[in-house]
């Protein structure tokens, strides 16, 4: 298990709450793996892990530390993207949609629909009652975390770090709460909490509910006040063509987490304790009708000749291609044909595939800012039956082969006056067996012209 723990530490620097599936499938593989195979099961599972934190399913209690603003770089440069100068001129205005606690207000101030994307911005004004209430500007780390720590450690609950001779200053928990020190609260909204028919609901979309991949940041205005912006991926299979479509956001949670930190190479950190966290329902709903008319009258779409990349048992071609006055999005499909539970969780397996990403260039051979963020993984086994997966899942709580995966992914790429040409650099990971280092291996490329 040591070795396991290493590998752990080496990909998550940072004490980070796993998602329950998560770990039911690390106990399922230590259960059922045989000892030869477990370290690179396990390896396959971390790095997933982190994948589905990147591709924005995970939960609301792990962060990217992104950072931005919305006033021409607003929520989508968290991925180091910005968005053109044109974001003012497109966004909509919205008034008088507001909710209530006490004297706590939250406002939807605007909103901007593009292709695949819908940004809300909000202005949340506390009370000094609610700022005290939820911590918001005091230091996310209490002293009860630290009795909590020292506890553990002197009772030997949930480590053995004194039993080995280790001291408390050099157990993860110390260095853990000794790095988050100085982390303070702010706040962050939470939307549409709510299921139905065992579906859970984030965005209700004309009166009917969805989940749609979401990310939030939240900029400090003052003491009391807050902006917040939340990014909901709005996709066609969500939409299915509509431009005009009304919004209601209900269930509305107030919570505070730790605001995002500023380091080199971490991007990934603990967003609340037990202790710190606190949250406040407000009731009422937020209606808005959105419209992506001004936008789609304004871009265009590129034909792709139908280029393909195959590797091993994946296919993968463009399927559409749309340039706005705001982003470059490109919707892609994956096919995976008779693939197995190793084919797609074993690092030693002869047809594993890795993790993918995307390198974009102008004709220059300049790297154009680019995300890719899955939105739709199917399953369909060998007797017919089709599931549905959450986006990142490799299925390892099951057993199966000669089934097929479908996937559509979104790759954003940011806007760029007068370009001819794009170059889309199509890479997999490929995580060494022998230890624990990676390297990315091309499997081919798109060449797009711009100017159709």
């Amino acid at each position: 298990m040591n070795e396991i723990e290493d590998i752990i530490k080496k990909v998550a620097k940072n004490n980070v709450e796993i998602p329950a599936k998560i770990e039911h499938r690390v106990n399922y593989t230590l259960k059922n793996k045989n000892t030869k195979n477990k370290v690179h099961y396990i390896k396959r599972l971390v790095t997933s892990f982190v994948y589905i934190l990147c591709t924005m399913i995970g939960s609301l209690t792990v962060y990217a530390a992104f950072g931005g603003t919305i006033n021409n770089k607003p929520v989508i440069e968290w991925f180091g993207l910005n968005f053109s100068n044109n974001y003012d001129e497109y966004k909509e205005e919205v008034v008088d949609q507001q909710i209530s606690y006490n004297s706590t207000t939250v406002d939807l101030i605007s909103t901007l629909s593009d292709e695949g994307f819908s940004i809300f911005e909000f202005d949340v004004k506390l009370s000094d009652e609610d700022r005290e209430y939820l911590r918001a500007g005091e230091k996310v780390i209490t002293e009860k975390d630290w009795e909590d720590a020292k506890e553990q450690y002197e009772t030997g609950r949930g480590t053995n770090a004194k039993s080995m001779g280790i001291p408390f200053e050099g157990t993860s928990n110390y260095k853990m709460l000794e790095k988050n020190k100085d982390t303070v609260n702010t706040i962050e909204l939470e939307f549409n909490n709510s299921a139905e028919n065992h579906k859970i609901h984030n965005i209700f979309i004309d009166d009917v509910g969805y989940y749609a991949k979401c990310i939030q940041t939240t900029n400090k205005v003052a003491d009391n006040e807050y902006k917040v912006y939340q990014l909901y991926l709005l996709t066609d299979e969500i939409l299915k063509g509509k431009n005009e479509f009304n919004v209601t956001l209900k269930g509305i949670t107030l919570k505070n987490r730790a605001d995002y930190k500023n380091e080199e190479n971490e991007t990934i950190y603990l967003a609340n304790t037990a202790n710190n966290a606190k949250s406040i329902d407000i009731s009422g709903e937020i209606h808005t009708q959105i419209s992506k008319e001004k936008i789609a009258n304004n871009s265009k779409s590129i034909e792709n000749n139908n280029e393909e990349i195959k590797y091993k048992k994946m296919t993968e071609k463009i399927e559409k291609i749309t340039v706005t006055p705001v982003q470059t999005v490109i919707k892609i499909s994956k096919v995976y044909n008779d693939i197995s539970l190793q084919d797609i969780s074993s690092t030693i397996d002869k047809d594993y595939i890795g993790i993918e990403r995307y390198t974009v260039k102008d004709s220059d051979g300049n790297e154009i800012p680019s995300v890719n963020c899955e939105t739709k993984r199917t399953v369909t086994y060998s007797n017919g039956k089709q599931e549905e997966w959450a986006t990142g899942d490799i299925g390892t709580y099951k057993d199966f082969s000669d089934a097929k995966m479908e996937t559509i992914e979104y790759l954003i790429i940011q806007h760029q006056e007068s370009i001819s040409n794009l170059k889309i650099i199509s890479e997999v990971e490929n995580i060494k067996t022998d230890e624990y280092g990676k390297s990315w291996d091309k499997i081919g490329e798109y060449n797009i012209s711009m100017t159709e």
